[in-house]
């Protein structure tokens, strides 16, 4: 309960600040406001199992509001993310029509839908467009949906899954890019890391550490 308490005050204050930069700092309006982001990734999996594969892969697509400071520039975004985790050669045994015993083996994915609401600085080198980047966000968990493709039949399965509440699913993330201006828009383009993982209820979605690219169109 106090790890909650301390992420929501965070986060408070980290949005606090920003409304409060915004409204003393109205004469220095940013020019591209507002953005697209796009970002696909692959992703490790903590699910402790001999037939679980590494790597999978994650794509998200979002909204972000960008707020320009001399120092340190604000990015707020607004996405949502889907996360993978695959299973191979997973045992199955039922029984015929006959009542013997057969075993069969299946493929699994498992897909997690996230909506992510959160906060990033950004540091410029320069006048050159290259840029590091930490943020910090909190994820609401929507239905998970695992897909299992038998040899002989395929099956699909929903679930809700309850305590996933956006300070129980935080997410932090570290970026290196460019930004580079095209006519009247700009293109921000950065390899990024992700680690996404759950306080106290784990409900069966493991944690993710996420390596891939983000790309920003903003206008």
């Amino acid at each position: 309960m106090v790890k909650y308490k301390i992420l929501v005050v965070t986060g408070f204050i980290l949005f606090g600040l920003l409304l409060h930069g915004q409204t003393e700092h109205k004469n220095t309006e940013t020019k591209h406001q507002w953005g697209i982001s796009v970002s696909a990734g692959l992703n490790s999996t903590s699910t402790k199992s001999s037939y679980a594969n590494p790597l999978a892969f994650n794509w998200s697509v979002g909204v972000v509001r960008n707020i320009e400071r001399k120092w340190l520039d604000h990015v707020l975004q607004f996405k949502y993310s889907v996360f993978k985790e695959t299973f191979k050669d997973l045992p199955y045994y039922y029984l015929n029509d006959n009542q013997v015993l057969i075993k069969d083996n299946f493929k699994q994915t498992n897909s997690y839908s996230m909506l992510f609401l959160g906060w990033a600085g950004r540091r410029y080198f320069g006048s050159s467009g290259l840029f590091v980047q930490g943020g910090l966000g909190f994820n609401f968990m929507l239905p998970a949906r695992y897909k299992r493709k038998f040899s002989s039949q395929k099956g699909k399965q929903n679930y809700w899954r309850p305590n996933n509440f956006f300070v129980t699913r935080p997410e932090i993330s570290l970026g290196l890019g460019l930004k580079k201006s095209i006519g009247t828009k700009e293109l921000v383009i950065k390899p990024i890391y992700i680690y996404n993982f759950t306080f106290n209820y784990l409900n069966l979605v493991p944690s993710f550490h996420s390596f891939g690219v983000e790309t920003t169109l903003n206008f």
